[in-house]
């Protein structure tokens, strides 16, 4: 996934500076572009992860396994999706099988992922709130993995709920005073 990415990225822009941005599964995909963009001598000014696994270990970690678990996680962390899941699930069963097929391949993809050190600064928003399918410390392993240090910034809410409201408001002035800094804008 990250090498197509990858080459989506290179066709648009061929040459760095990259800022590279992904929440969950996106920051891990994007910390592999980043290396995949390394290993060609490009320069990444910025990398973003929003409350980003560096991988998953399974005796730290219970991954969801079916539709119901995975619903269960989803509407644990935000209530307001359950109803949303419902309604996908009755109207169109295909893409909510969909849906939850992909979240499993993403889950599955990150139990075999094993980052190793990149010469790279993150910029770690992590969420406040952990949940019972989620508890894990996520940062403590991109502290090993960036070899240019880690910023870190506190983001209320869970997982999901982070993206939200305020803390939606919070991410985007972040995001925002980091493009700034390298004289873009979000």
């Amino acid at each position: 996934m990250a090498y197509d990415y990858f080459n989506i990225i290179k066709s648009i822009q061929a040459n760095g500076p990259y800022f590279l941005c992904g929440s969950s599964i996106g920051g891990t995909i994007a910390f592999e572009i980043a290396r995949l963009l390394i290993s060609q001598n490009e320069d990444i000014a910025f990398l973003g992860l929003l409350d980003s696994p560096a991988s998953l270990n399974k005796e730290r970690i219970m991954i969801p396994k079916n539709n119901q678990e995975i619903k269960n996680y989803i509407s644990s962390l935000c209530p307001e999706m359950k109803d949303e899941l419902e309604r996908i699930g009755k109207r169109d069963h295909k893409a909510a099988d969909v849906f939850y097929h992909n979240w499993i391949a993403h889950a599955t993809s990150l139990l075999n992922y094993k980052p190793s050190p990149l010469n790279v600064k993150i910029t770690y928003l992590m969420a406040e709130d952990k949940s019972e399918f989620l508890p894990l410390d996520l940062i403590s392993d991109w502290i090993e993995l960036a070899k240019e240090g880690i910023e870190i910034h506190s983001i209320k809410g869970n997982h999901i709920s982070m993206h939200m409201g305020n803390s939606a408001k919070e991410i985007a002035r972040i995001l925002n005073n980091k493009l700034q800094a390298g004289n873009l804008r979000l």
